[in-house]
């Protein structure tokens, strides 16, 4: 095989334009043109539909598309690991814990998904808990991990991206039943539901809430966020989850006043710190390179 018909052909898809694939590459758009033909003739196949103002990939353009881009991703995860700059790019992929899905997170991979978008595309994955977090880590299933566990681990690098808030909902018959009921008695008359992957999140609630002379009737926890808001909608517990008020549209949130404040982290392997997607990761976040601190955000 021509690695170099490849690259143009790859090139040419990405940007579905041979004028910008050869604009990227440095090259003229009759050379591009060329190395694509000469592709196309040496295994018989036509890869590409030629209309007046774009280029449209075949139904075997696709497939050997989804193969090309395998291949130069992985070699631009390779020019990345040689090199400080900003050379090449790929796609990231992130995995959040299903109780950490909020505004908050969906901003911050907005953002990186715009300061991102140059190199390649932001892919998000969903992780049960924890467990499923680390196993798609170690596997470099996912390149970082957003989660509310901090890791204290030499392998792996934590970075501030946001603080959540744990809030607490009843259904408007509880509610309107307990207007004029102090806090601290209602999470003492209901058990306190929360959406979390393990009991860590109630651990750390039990003690803010110990602080401020709080103390709950009993709490559990699932993942199951239909479960715990049927059980909330019924009048069967306080619901505790990340999130605001329209992601529970049919429940009453208790307040502000009562907030929890949840640090969120992106996890990656230390071994990456350097690498392009994570320098962009940083630059969002405002963090200095030599201290690791987070400055802003």
């Amino acid at each position: 095989m021509n690695w170099n018909h490849l690259y143009c052909f790859y090139e040419a898809a990405k940007h579905k334009s041979v004028k910008k694939a050869a604009e990227k590459m440095g090259l003229a758009s009759s050379t591009v043109s060329e190395q694509i033909k000469k592709f196309e003739q040496n295994y018989g196949v036509q890869l590409f539909e030629r209309k007046v103002r774009e280029i449209v990939l075949t139904k075997k353009g696709e497939e050997v598309y989804s193969h090309a881009k395998g291949v130069f991703s992985n070699g631009m995860r390779l020019v990345d690991n040689l090199t400080p700059h900003d050379d090449g790019g790929y796609d990231v992929t992130f995995s959040i814990e299903s109780h950490l899905e909020s505004p908050n997170i969906a901003a911050v991979l907005a953002d990186y998904y715009s300061a991102y978008s140059d190199f390649g595309h932001t892919i998000t994955k969903r992780s049960k808990n924890f467990s499923q977090t680390m196993y798609y880590l170690e596997n470099d299933t996912v390149d970082v991990a957003i989660s509310d566990k901090k890791l204290s681990n030499e392998l792996y690098e934590n970075y501030l991206v946001a603080q959540t808030q744990l809030r607490f909902y009843v259904n408007t018959t509880v509610a309107a039943k307990y207007r004029d009921l102090p806090f601290e008695r209602l999470v003492k008359k209901l058990p306190v539901g929360f959406l979390s992957s393990d009991e860590k999140m109630i651990v750390n609630a039990k003690q803010v809430l110990k602080e401020q002379k709080v103390y709950l009737k009993e709490a559990f926890f699932s993942e199951h966020l239909y479960y715990l808001s049927t059980l909330a909608q019924r009048g069967e517990i306080v619901l505790a989850a990340i999130g605001n008020e329209s992601i529970f549209q049919e429940l009453y949130c208790l307040g502000p006043q009562h907030d929890i404040g949840v640090p969120t982290y992106a996890i990656l392997k230390k071994k990456n710190e350097n690498l392009l997607f994570a320098r962009k990761l940083k630059d969002l976040l405002m963090i200095d390179a030599d201290a690791n601190q987070l400055n802003l955000h």
